[in-house]
């Protein structure tokens, strides 16, 4: 999530900086920027209030880059400092094989519950909500080309021709007839050719054999 709020400030993560480390746990995140070993980290909303309330950090110690604040659209109703978009996360999924009438019971009852309700406090959560769309991560996949978006774009030869079949098979008729015109006017010129080669035989035989001179007239009439 923090990789294209970086790049939307002209930086490659990976060609561009020194190094770029995972400590493990967004708690150890936080920690070794506030020790100088990183110079900047990036953790999920919440933690930093977490460990404030705990008393680990000083919040004043840490800015937060490109901060989205209360004035921001999206943040209006979101109280936890952050600094890129809002995704939907904690999805709850059952296996094809799981009854259908106990997934339809757990997910009323998990909707049901209240912050104040035990199972809420332990599991450190507020509430649950109805499935929402997950076409934002879907797009941050596509743009970032990871998981099975890894050749999103990349269109290969036989899938352009499964997508556009039709233009294929078109564009091969029109080349076949065009094809066929063409065989059809070469052996017409050849047939043309052919007659004019036996025309020009026979006007050379005429001029050959079809009459001859005064002279020879002559030389006919008065023999020697």
């Amino acid at each position: 999530m923090a990789w294209p709020e970086i790049k939307r400030q002209g930086i490659e993560p990976f060609e561009d900086l020194v190094g770029i480390e995972f400590a493990g746990s967004h708690e150890a995140v936080v920690f070794a920027v506030l020790a100088g070993k990183a110079d900047v980290g990036t953790v999920r909303s919440g933690i930093l209030e977490r460990l404030a309330n705990k008393g680990g950090i000083d919040l004043s110690q840490l800015r937060i880059l490109s901060h989205q604040g209360p004035g921001h659209q999206e943040s209006r109703a979101f109280p936890l400092k952050h600094s890129t978009s809002h995704y939907p996360e904690w999805p709850l999924a059952s296996l094809a094989h799981v009854n259908r009438e106990l997934a339809g019971q757990v997910v009323k009852a998990m909707l049901e519950i209240k912050a104040s309700d035990t199972p809420a406090l332990a599991a450190k959560v507020s509430h649950w909500t109805p499935s929402v769309t997950y076409l934002s991560v879907h797009q941050l996949m596509q743009d970032l080309r990871m998981a099975q978006y890894q050749r999103y774009g990349e269109v290969g030869l036989l899938d352009a021709v499964r997508q556009h079949w039709h233009w294929v098979v078109a564009a091969l008729s029109v080349l076949l007839l065009l094809s066929l015109f063409a065989f059809y006017v070469l052996r017409l010129n050849l047939r043309i050719g052919s007659m004019n080669q036996v025309l020009k035989v026979e006007n050379d035989n005429n001029s050959c054999t079809g009459g001859v001179t005064s002279r020879d007239r002559e030389s006919q009439q008065n023999p020697r």
